[in-house]
């Protein structure tokens, strides 16, 4: 019994929630976006917020409030939202005869652009200026290093030479005295055999 009421309870829940969230859903076909709700959130809940209002109509065409920035933009006639970008580049008129600051902004991110790509080439410039001198100076560094080798092996050969020298002098002198001790011997055996 117990096991046939848990999935009725379960698929209960489900309907439930169901409804619900489709009861939260927004019918009337507005969206949420950067002018709050539209008119489908006041006929459900019985009043309309504040922020639902019609976009600002300056008095001189030549007003424009404020400092543009990034998430600035205005209705079209239709009431739909559009970015500051989708004015400039497709309703540039419009934009010099309400908003002229848009186009400061744009002017300024030209010029933060063209100081951007000044930057860049000035970065590069030095890279390749410091990766010159880095080549210069690894040319420098191997005829250095090739120098010392010469020298050290002129040292070690020279070493070599007065070592083996050495050694033959040693030897020689060795032999003299070995030659020296075979005669003192000799002597020695002949001068016994003559007393003898």
């Amino acid at each position: 019994m117990r096991l046939k009421i848990l999935p009725l309870i379960t698929g209960g829940a489900l309907f439930i929630g169901a409804l619900a969230l489709q009861a939260c859903g927004d019918s009337s076909g507005y969206a949420y976006g950067p002018g709050g709700y539209g008119p489908g959130y006041a006929s459900s809940y019985g009043y309309a917020p504040t922020y639902v209002e019609p976009a600002p109509v300056y008095a001189s065409p030549g007003y424009a409030p404020g400092y543009a920035y990034a998430g600035d933009g205005d209705y079209d006639e239709q009431h739909v939202w559009r970015e500051r970008d989708w004015w400039v580049n497709n309703r540039r008129d419009w934009v010099m005869a309400h908003h002229q600051a848009w186009l400061n902004h744009e002017r300024a991110e030209g010029q933060a652009q063209a100081t951007y790509r000044n930057q860049v080439q000035e970065d590069r410039a030095a890279y390749l200026r410091h990766q010159q001198e880095n080549q210069a100076a690894a040319r420098i560094n191997r005829q250095d290093a090739r120098g010392a080798y010469r020298e050290h092996l002129q040292e070690d050969r020279g070493a070599y030479r007065e070592h083996l020298q050495e050694d033959r002098a040693a030897a020689r002198m060795h032999e003299s005295a070995v030659d020296t001790a075979q005669a003192r011997a000799a002597r020695r055996r002949a001068e016994a055999q003559n007393r003898r």
